[in-house]
């Protein structure tokens, strides 16, 4: 694990193949997740609601990134197309 670096930084550096070369890449805050519960799925609620969400957006297209655990311990993490 690469100690001081971003979330989104651990992804690229995981996942370099993600963005292409000259794509623009903007973050948005890091944020709690605030969609509501699906009562069918009780455990995917709470893992979502545990999760860390930062907005991105890489060429124009938007993503969120969803992030578990502290930052010492490294973290797992996901990226989705936004809705």
């Amino acid at each position: 694990m690469i100690t001081g670096m971003s979330d989104w930084g651990r992804f690229l550096n995981e996942v370099s193949w993600f963005v292409e070369p000259g794509q623009t890449v903007t973050l948005g805050d890091p944020q709690s997740w605030s969609r509501p519960s699906v009562a069918a799925l009780p455990v995917v609620s709470g893992l979502l609601r545990s999760a860390t969400m930062t907005p991105v957006s890489v060429g124009g297209e938007a993503y969120e990134s969803l992030a578990w655990g502290p930052p010492a311990d490294g973290k797992e993490m996901a990226l989705f197309p936004a809705p």
